[in-house]
């Protein structure tokens, strides 16, 4: 079953001529999801210096909230980037 599934998937592929299976792998919303990853990381690399200037809650705060609003933007469900009309 899984090998016909494959045979439909490729005469899809073929039929269509790729259009709608194309798709950028680094939009601007992955992009700036791996910007907040970024901040998280020189956070966490600099965490003396900024919780000496700031204080340890906020920094601990700051590391892990950029942490997750990277992996909250990073996730996407159901993107359809591109759809044309076949002839």
């Amino acid at each position: 079953m899984a090998k016909a599934n494959k045979i439909d998937d490729m005469s899809n592929h073929a039929n269509l001529k790729g259009s709608i299976f194309k798709r950028k792998s680094l939009d601007p919303h992955r992009v700036k999801s791996l910007g907040y990853f970024a901040l998280s990381g020189a956070l966490w690399a600099y965490s003396p210096w900024v919780a000496a200037h700031f204080g340890s809650s906020f920094s601990t705060f700051a590391i892990a909230s950029s942490a997750v609003t990277g992996m909250w933007k990073f996730n996407e469900n159901n993107v359809i980037n591109n759809i044309r009309v076949c002839d």
